[in-house]
């Protein structure tokens, strides 16, 4: 039996981005999506002692363009409202184009520091796209993002995660009263 337990982790979600400046043709540069873990735990059983350490990383790079670990569109948004973005629609970009997805590569969401409540993440794209391929009619199926976490998906393969017109275009972002959350999209 263990006598003394302790545990410590870190999980750390990013995007790194470099972004090209606003100009007719942007390129996105050096763009990197890790997911770390990193910790131990301690233990001390009946006889001797026990220690275990992780240290792992995942990390994604792409580069510009729309085939397998490129992507090249970028979309930033904090909020303090429930927010929902059509990932269709005529959206403006990190470089300050206007444009629109036909496949999503990674989405990360951030709660911000001093949010009341869990956020969820639902619409009609993690529906049909995300949660269950090939559409159901399950509206109110949604990810729970607890107020400290975060959410973060990555699928930099040449196909990632389609954009449908009207079916499977719009993510939704549902808080408590004025909680706030910051949002990274990136796609082609």
């Amino acid at each position: 039996m263990f006598k003394k337990f302790r545990i410590s982790t870190l999980v750390a979600l990013g995007f790194a981005l470099a972004l090209g400046g606003v100009q007719a043709a942007s390129t996105l540069k050096a763009t990197r999506i890790t997911i770390g873990f990193s910790g131990g735990m301690d233990a001390t059983p009946a006889l001797g002692t026990t220690s275990f350490t992780l240290n792992e990383s995942w990390a994604y790079s792409l580069t510009t363009g729309t085939a397998a670990n490129m992507a090249n569109k970028v979309y930033v948004a904090t909020a303090a409202a429930t927010t929902s973005v059509d990932l269709d629609s005529s959206l403006t970009l990190a470089d300050g184009s206007v444009g629109s997805f036909s496949r999503i590569v990674a989405i990360g969401i951030k709660p911000a520091t001093a949010n009341s409540a869990a956020l969820t993440l639902g619409g009609d794209w993690i529906l049909t796209k995300f949660l269950i391929p090939g559409g159901d009619t399950l509206a109110n199926v949604t990810i729970p993002i607890n107020k400290t976490g975060g959410f973060m998906f990555v699928a930099p393969d040449a196909t990632g995660i389609a954009v449908t017109a009207t079916s499977g275009d719009v993510i939704t972002i549902t808080v408590a009263g004025t909680d706030a959350f910051s949002l990274v999209v990136i796609g082609s």
